[in-house]
């Protein structure tokens, strides 16, 4: 599987069970923006830093970013940690190049390019196993079917430590009928609301079923829900009132 460098496989362009808009082969024009709402670049990479020292994260913990895109949470994670402990998996090369492009020397300095790996496979074990203390997935599982899912959270098991946390969010839907139709999310920010799906991206789920599939693989699950409200409202200007997605937390 390539690094941050050369094109992705011709298996690793197959968009089936994720997003086809966020995909290896998508075009990128404009790196922030086409991760989320440019208004919420900045504020949604502090937001998720600001999550994982809530629950433990230490400037010596070893740090896997799933989906880590363009470094929208990267850039202060590295900032954070010390040296060589942030690690991330994207599927589109050209954002992650263009994200780590626009590191400042001294990020730079801190995250070598082989702790970057572009590849659709959640391939947490590419740097050996028992290495992560902590993962992250904020706003992938809202563009995965429960069957890349299941693949996203096996792959994530075959590089953490025993106790290591892995913290995903998701689009629920409220019970198994609902799930069966659109279903309208409310973000708070206008721009930011929109239709989830049962069998299209956005995806959504109902947390039993993620649940389940974590016990299948031995992985133990909690609910914890809408996050990141207390972090907006510190905000002189907020730019929404809360997320619309749902976290959950993994252990191993």
């Amino acid at each position: 599987m390539p690094l941050l460098a050369g094109p992705l496989s011709t298996a690793d362009q197959n968009c089936g069970g994720v997003s086809c808009f966020y995909s290896a082969t998508t075009k990128v024009t404009d790196y922030k923006s086409f991760v989320g709402p440019l208004m919420l670049w900045d504020v949604d990479g502090k937001l998720q830093l600001d999550f994982l020292l809530q629950k433990g994260l230490r400037p010596n913990s070893t740090m896997l970013d799933m989906g880590c895109g363009s470094l929208r949470f990267g850039q202060h994670a590295v900032q954070y940690l010390e040296a060589e402990r942030y690690f991330g998996i994207d599927v589109n090369s050209q954002v992650l190049t263009l994200g780590y492009d626009e590191l400042s020397t001294s990020l730079r300095r801190k995250l070598p390019r082989d702790h970057l790996l572009v590849t659709s496979h959640y391939d947490a074990s590419h740097w050996g196993s028992n290495r992560f203390d902590f993962a992250i997935s904020a706003s992938l599982w809202t563009h995965l079917s429960l069957s890349e899912i299941e693949r996203c959270l096996v792959g994530v098991k075959g590089g953490m430590r025993k106790g290591g946390r892995f913290y995903a969010s998701f689009f629920e839907c409220p019970d198994a009928e609902a799930c069966k139709a659109p279903v309208h999310t409310s973000s708070g920010l206008r721009k930011s609301d929109r239709t989830t799906y049962p069998d299209r991206d956005p995806f959504h789920h109902r947390s039993m079923s993620i649940r389940n599939t974590a016990e299948k693989h031995g992985i133990r699950m909690r609910y914890i829900g809408r996050w990141g409200a207390n972090f907006y409202r510190s905000l002189p200007n907020a730019p929404r009132r809360q997320r619309p997605d749902i976290m959950l937390e993994f252990v191993f």
